[in-house]
């Protein structure tokens, strides 16, 4: 049932839940049923060490980027890290659409000139260096 994952103990059931099972890389037992692989869905959070790695890879490539990330998104992701809290899809996908938006707005900023037709007729703007 979980792809891509070593198991190494499968829990007995306790009460009406779901089984649970042990499985490397994380330091907490995860339902039978849990995704274990990438990308996360709504709803749907991955565990394991695809999740680990993808927090990892998402916080490497924000310092890349030079992009501050904020305090929420920063501890929510290296509590994924470190294996305390699967990664949602919530908090991967506002991560990566920050990277990118600010990526694109660099670029954007390196171009001081920019050309704009306006009520029929041609424009040319400059652009402040760095605003």
């Amino acid at each position: 049932m979980l792809a891509g994952v070593e198991i190494l103990e499968v829990l007995p059931a306790k009460g009406r839940g779901r089984r649970r099972a042990l499985i490397a890389g994380w330091p907490t037992s995860i339902p039978m049923n849990a995704r274990t692989q990438l990308p996360p869905v709504p709803g749907r959070p991955v565990y394991g060490l695809a999740a680990r790695g993808e927090a990892r890879r998402l916080m490497r490539e924000a310092k890349g980027e030079q992009v501050n990330l904020g305090w929420y998104s920063q501890i929510n992701l290296c509590k994924v890290a470190r294996g305390e809290r699967p990664l949602s899809y919530s908090v991967w996908k506002r991560t990566c659409d920050y990277v990118a938006r600010k990526r694109v707005e660099r670029e954007v900023a390196q171009r001081p000139l920019q050309f704009q037709i306006r009520a029929g007729r041609p424009q040319l703007l400059w652009r402040k260096p760095g605003g």
